[in-house]
């Protein structure tokens, strides 16, 4: 479990920031203040949840560049295997893999903290708030350099890559995924994820997801619920996207 100001959140997302280190990327940790509340009936404590932050070399915050995203937050009773290590995990991966490869832009990746609803005694329901940070945090310009986000948000159990968002540059994710032969369909559920941040703030977003599964937010999302193959189609399709997107 990996509630967004827990302390097992805060161990997680020091590893992830060891990792990205090791990758050779800059690491930033953005501090998100978290106000209390619930989370599926449960009690969450107010505190501070984490973004991690990586950046390549050379990397200029104005200029045309990608942001690749996943939460790591968990409900409070889920271990959070589906929901969302498989995505961070294939931002991880994709990191490594860019840091061997030369990109058409550069790739800023991101791990948000408290993607997980919140509800407020007041009745108001808080989503997303690390990426939302993270995007308030960003000039106007350099979200204007931002020439797409993709958000990688339940990808480990499926039979295809559903994707959400719409405008050109989820049109290219699909184009990418046919051309591939990988099997994806859009999607026009309209589920909160971290892209919602972003695409509130006139950034082109897709989000790479694998449907419902019966262990959302449930203590049985565990490693076995995660599929090596749903996870691969999801991750050869984002890495496609990186290599090929122009912006």
């Amino acid at each position: 479990m990996r509630e967004a100001t827990s302390p097992a959140y805060r161990r997680a997302a020091r590893a992830v920031r060891d990792r990205f280190r090791s990758l050779g990327y800059r690491t930033a940790v953005q501090p998100v203040p978290i106000v209390a509340g619930a989370n599926d009936d449960i009690p969450v404590e107010a505190g501070v949840t984490l973004n991690v932050i990586a950046t390549p070399p050379g990397y200029r915050p104005w200029k045309a560049h990608t942001v690749v995203g996943a939460h790591l937050d968990t409900a409070p009773d889920a271990p959070g295997a589906n929901d969302n290590a498989s995505g961070v995990a294939a931002v991880l991966e994709l990191a490594r893999l860019a840091a061997g490869h030369e990109m058409r832009l550069p790739s800023v990746f991101v791990v948000f903290g408290a993607e997980e609803r919140r509800l407020l005694p007041s009745g108001e329901r808080l989503r997303y708030q690390g990426s939302a940070a993270y995007v308030e945090s960003l000039s106007r310009r350099e979200r204007r350099a931002i020439r797409g986000m993709l958000n990688l948000d339940m990808i480990g159990n499926g039979d295809a890559v559903h994707v959400l968002g719409a405008g050109s540059f989820s049109r290219y994710v699909l184009a990418r995924a046919e051309r591939a032969g990988i099997p994806a369909r859009a999607d026009a559920s309209f589920f909160y994820s971290d892209h919602l941040a972003f695409a509130e703030r006139g950034v082109p977003v897709a989000w790479l997801w694998a449907g419902e599964h019966a262990t959302l937010h449930t203590p049985s999302d565990v490693p076995r619920v995660v599929e090596r193959g749903m996870l691969k189609r999801a991750g050869t399709l984002a890495l496609r996207v990186l290599l090929g997107y122009r912006g």
